[in-house]
C-alpha cells in the first residue's frame, strides 16, 4: 500500500492532486481480492472521502459497480453507504439506478 500512497503524495507535491485522487480510485477499483479491497478502501478512499469531488465519487461508484471483488467484499455495504451519503450531500438528486452492483 505504501507505494500507492507514495505516488499519490508525489502527485500532491507536484500540484496534481486531481490526478493523485484518480490514481487512488483506480487502484481501489483494481483490487483483486476481498481483503485487498477492504484494505484499499480503508487506506486510499476513506481518508479522502470528504475531499473527493462529485465526479470522483461517481468514479468510485463505477469502480465498485464493475468489480465483484470490490462490491462483494465484507465491508462493501457499510462503505458504500458512506460514499452514497457523501454523494447525496453534494447532489441530492444523484441517481444510482445504473449501478446495480453498488448496494
Amino acid at each position: 500500500m505504501g507505494h500507492i500512497l507514495a505516488i499519490y503524495d508525489q502527485a500532491v507535491l507536484e500540484a496534481k492532486s486531481d490526478k493523485g485522487k484518480a490514481f487512488l480510485i483506480k487502484m481501489f477499483g483494481k483490487s483483486f481480492g476481498y481483503q485487498m479491497a477492504d484494505d484499499r478502501y480503508t487506506a486510499l478512499i476513506e481518508p479522502h472521502l470528504r475531499a473527493f469531488s462529485l465526479k470522483e465519487l461517481e468514479a468510485i461508484v463505477e469502480e465498485v459497480n464493475g468489480n465483484s471483488q470490490v462490491n462483494g467484499r465484507r465491508r462493501a455495504r457499510t462503505d458504500n453507504y458512506n460514499v452514497k451519503e457523501r454523494i447525496l450531500e453534494l447532489n441530492k438528486n444523484f441517481s444510482f439506478a445504473k449501478y446495480q452492483n453498488f448496494v
